[in-house]
């Protein structure tokens, strides 16, 4: 597929921007969230869109309608429509038909980066017209705000439209100062398309916290990544310092630490959350790892609150 670029005028990014502050019904607000699901046959990739969030993704249909596909569900978006896709989610954007044209803009937060990619699809020529994408430079930790937007759209507790519509305002705001004090540049596709970048990596450590009730062989791993296993394995030392197996085996403990300090699940549940569906072998694995086994740490713990 071919891809065609050009810069976004600054009156058009100012726009962009400012359309994250408009206001939508509460029906009009989504969320694919990071669960712990296997892939399934509702992602069956046509085009080279499909990949999987590294960052927290805000996709923002302008004109037309795209669907945005997921391993879990097909999201058809409208117009003013607002998509939030979580870190670790396979996805695909593509048109709601081949023959329906259709413009969506696409804000990518990962910590203090933020960029904008927008994207035309002519069905006459069975390509997306791309515009290059602009990265907002600046020190906020807009992360952080993504992080927050993401648990009120997920719990959607009282107040949460409001709450949603304040962080979204936060976040325009601190982009469009970025903006206006010079702060952007220009990007080309080669970072987020590039399967040895760090981001790309980082998303396959997101995608392995995310499911870790699964076995997440590292050979099917570095399938849906694009990699060999022994590439997978190579880049995991030289981002982390470990070997994938051990890195995926701390993401396990980190998460069984959490669970049993602030959950009620018993021990053998908390084995089973975290991948380690025979008792004795999370015992085994825990014991190695912090020191003492998992109901020695709880109880040390519950003494200590």
């Amino acid at each position: 597929m071919t891809v065609k670029q050009r810069p976004i005028p600054f009156r058009l990014l100012e726009q962009r921007v400012s359309d994250l502050t408009t206001e939508r019904n509460a029906d009009d607000c989504f969320l694919a969230p990071a669960t712990a699901t296997r892939r399934s046959s509702a992602t069956t990739a046509t085009s080279a869109n499909r990949h999987v969030a590294w960052c927290h993704e805000f996709f923002l249909v302008r004109k037309g309608r795209a669907k945005i596909v997921t391993p879990r569900r097909r999201f058809r978006l409208r117009p003013g429509e607002l998509l939030l896709v979580e870190p670790g989610v396979e996805h695909e954007e593509l048109p709601a038909s081949p023959t329906d044209p259709y413009e969506i803009s696409c804000f990518l937060i990962d910590g203090r980066r933020a960029s904008l990619w927008d994207v035309t699809y002519a069905p006459q020529n069975q390509e997306p017209y791309v515009q290059q994408g602009s990265e907002f430079v600046g020190s906020e930790n807009l992360g952080l705000a993504a992080a927050l937007l993401s648990d009120e759209l997920s719990e959607r507790h009282e107040g949460w439209h409001e709450a949603t519509q304040l962080l979204l305002s936060y976040l325009a705001s601190a982009i469009l100062r970025r903006l206006r004090c010079g702060s952007v540049t220009y990007q080309t596709s080669t970072y987020s398309r590039d399967p040895h970048a760090w981001p790309r990596v980082e998303a396959a450590s997101m995608f392995c916290h995310a499911n870790l009730k699964h076995p997440l062989r590292r050979a099917s791993v570095a399938a849906l990544f694009g990699y060999s296993p022994r590439h997978l394995g190579r880049l995991f030392m030289a981002r982390y310092g470990q070997t994938y197996s051990d890195h995926v085996r701390m993401l396990r403990t980190e998460a069984a630490m959490a669970l049993l300090t602030d959950s009620n699940l018993s021990v053998a549940e908390v084995g089973v959350a975290v991948g380690y569906p025979d008792p004795a072998n999370f015992s085994r694995a825990y014991r190695r790892d912090v020191g003492v086994s998992p109901s020695v740490y709880r109880r040390a713990q519950t003494e200590r609150q």
